[in-house]
């Protein structure tokens, strides 16, 4: 996944559900900006580190992606903190988090 993530100019994930957001994440450990849906997980794993648009709304989708493809400094604000937003949802730290509910029980 890296490999194609690497070489993309952004990452679209239309989704209407999802449990954890998992994709967007690995986009952006690659830095490569995403545009996605704020649905579920996804508002709060990206915040403010994603472009957002409608799912049910065809013409706000299209506007979105055609914004995100046409303007290479929002994609370059929205690429700035990715890497380091992944990092926040490491298997180290979730293993760390998990322990530490663990002993509280």
């Amino acid at each position: 996944m890296p490999y194609l993530l690497h070489g993309a100019t952004g990452f679209v994930l239309p989704s209407l559900y999802e449990g954890f957001g998992l994709p967007i994440l690995e986009a952006f450990a690659c830095g490569i900006p995403v545009i996605t849906t704020p649905n579920s997980s996804l508002k709060e794993i990206a915040k403010d580190d994603c472009l957002y648009f409608d799912p049910y709304d065809i013409h706000d989708m299209k506007v979105k992606l055609r914004l995100f493809l046409e303007d290479e400094v929002l994609r370059q604000r929205l690429s700035q903190n990715l890497v380091a937003r992944s990092q926040e949802f490491s298997w180290k730290r979730t293993a760390e988090e998990m322990l530490r509910v663990i002993q509280q029980v």
